[in-house]
């Protein structure tokens, strides 16, 4: 029977084994802990799987012999745990502490690499300003020996004396453009610029009409070279020939014009004037006669132009004649026709034209019929009145009246002077 192995044996692989099983086991708090038996047997179960009790008694006393190796050669500084448990804390700060280590390792690569970069850089451009000072070293030379040619060309005392000029020429042209540019602006530049374009288009204007007069003299004079000189003298003169009559004829029209426009204007004005005359005797037989139909106050108003009944006046009230009714119209209309025949009859009874009236007053009441019968006897004592009519009771108030019968169904009543049939 081996020996047992005790939990404190310092066998280096036995320190190995746990260090590394340390690691695989999970920390306290680990959701995977309820698992381990499971992990265990199924482990124990492969490490068993084709193995006879023979291999396994010498895998037993192999493991024993690496345990007790382990103790032998382990460190006397270096005692082992007391618990699994604190093997295992002592594991994950080892584990954290490396992790560490690698971290900061990391970083002190990172930052080595960095400072190998910056130093490459800083040779560039160390190289880079090397060169750019050897460059700048050989233009300051050749500068200095280019300043040392042109001072002994020209010394600076002359240089000086030519700046100052420069600066004086400077000052006084500035004064210059600033008064040039007040006096600009005095003289409104867009007014003026206006002027100028208007000017040079119209220069242009006027040269292009000088080309075009200078083509058209020279047209003129191949034509009148073509046609010939000859006989334009004597045809210019018929020509004013014919003018000169033309003139006097066209005096002449305007005279007999004026003569004819004379004449219709005193005809126009004596024919007013006598239609005038003509007015007031006019107007007072129609007013005569209306008086008889309508009232005393009854007025009317003639057209002097045309001798029309312009309109009537009843009871202080104007209505224009074509605003009357039928009937007052055709009233005014028989009466006018009485009037007018009664001026142009001889103070003697039964003289001038008969006046002829074809069945009238279709448009009159009976009470004004018997009115007009007194105006028609009073009309008919200084003129003969002749009434056609197939109504003779329109007329049957005419007092004075002599009726005719033409034939069955027609009568011819007129009134006439008591001597006059």
């Amino acid at each position: 029977m081996p020996p047992k192995c005790s939990p404190r044996c310092s066998h280096p692989s036995a320190s190995r084994v746990t260090t590394r099983s340390l690691r695989r086991a999970p920390r306290p708090g680990n959701a995977a802990t309820p698992r381990r038996p499971q992990r265990r047997q199924k482990a124990l179960e492969e490490n068993l799987r084709d193995l006879t009790l023979d291999l396994l008694r010498e895998k037993l006393e192999r493991a024993r012999e690496r345990v007790e190796r382990y103790a032998a050669d382990r460190p006397e500084g270096m005692p082992l745990v007391a618990t699994i448990e604190e093997a295992r804390q002592l594991a994950v700060r080892a584990a954290t502490a490396v992790d560490e280590a690698r971290a900061g390792e990391d970083a002190k690569q990172t930052a080595l690499e960095q400072a190998e970069t910056l130093a490459k850089a800083t040779e560039s451009a160390n190289t880079t300003r090397s060169v750019l000072l050897t460059v700048a070293t050989d233009n300051a030379a050749a500068a200095a020996v280019e300043l040392k040619t042109a001072r002994d060309e020209q010394p600076d005392n002359t240089l000086t004396a030519s700046l100052l000029a420069a600066q004086e020429a400077a000052t006084t042209a500035e004064t210059n453009h600033g008064a040039a540019r007040a006096e600009l602006a005095a003289a409104d530049p867009e007014t003026t610029a206006t002027r100028l374009r208007n000017a040079e288009a119209v220069a242009e204007r006027l040269r292009t009409s000088h080309r075009e007069l200078s083509d058209d003299d020279v047209r003129i004079r191949a034509l009148l070279e073509v046609m010939g000189q000859a006989g334009l003298a004597d045809r210019f003169a018929a020509r004013e020939s014919e003018v000169a009559q033309l003139e006097r004829k066209t005096t002449l029209t305007d005279r007999r014009a004026a003569a004819a426009e004379l004449l219709h204007e005193r005809l126009a004005f004596h024919r007013n004037e006598a239609r005038k005359s003509y007015v007031a005797p006019l107007k007072g037989e129609i007013e005569r006669l209306a008086r008889i139909v309508f009232r005393d106050d009854v007025t009317v108003e003639i057209d002097h132009t045309t001798l029309a009944i312009a309109s009537r006046t009843l009871g202080g009230r104007t209505i224009p004649f074509e605003s009357l009714s039928g009937g007052a119209r055709e009233q005014l209309c028989v009466l006018k026709l009485l009037a007018c025949a009664m001026l142009v009859s001889p103070a003697e009874a039964g003289g001038g034209v008969p006046v002829i009236i074809d069945d009238a007053l279709g448009y009159s009441d009976p009470s004004r019929l018997a009115l007009l019968g007194a105006a028609f006897n009073s009309a008919a004592e200084r003129c003969q009145v002749i009434i056609l009519t197939c109504f003779p009771e329109r007329y049957e108030h005419v007092g004075s009246a002599t009726v005719k019968t033409l034939t069955p169904g027609l009568r011819l009543a007129g009134g006439s002077s008591p001597d006059s049939s």
